[in-house]
């Protein structure tokens, strides 16, 4: 497989990309994943267990835009090293659930700022 290192704006605006499994891509070099899935807005399954982000700093606008999102299964993140989460889901207006049970998640280290900014009428949920 594949030992991704920088994946920052990898999907970048793949408007006509639906559904998209990363389950078996090596990610635990991984440092940068900001903007990697903004502007999919056409995205609707994105399958990113096993995934390993636990060397991750940069998380920002990692999901901006990916406005046809109802749910994302984020269980297998961590995110204690990650410095930057600024605008990580703007603009999903129909996400309204996040899967963080079994992960590392932490917001502690993060600047957080707009996070979850026009994510609709209802609220999120973390389960």
């Amino acid at each position: 497989m594949c030992n991704v290192t920088n994946a920052y704006a990898m999907f970048k605006d793949c408007s006509s990309l639906t559904s998209l499994d990363l389950s078996g891509l090596n990610t635990s070099n991984l440092t940068y994943a900001n903007s990697m899935f903004k502007g999919c807005n056409s995205l609707i399954n994105l399958d990113l267990k096993g995934i390993d982000t636990s060397n991750i700093y940069d998380m920002a606008e990692m999901f901006s835009g990916c406005s046809s999102l109802t749910s994302l299964d984020l269980s297998s993140f961590n995110t204690i090293k990650v410095k930057n989460m600024r605008n990580m889901f703007v603009n999903d207006q129909k996400l309204t659930t996040i899967y963080v049970s079994n992960s590392i998640w932490t917001t502690a280290n993060a600047d957080i700022t707009n996070m979850f900014y026009n994510c609709g009428t209802s609220s999120v949920t973390y389960k």
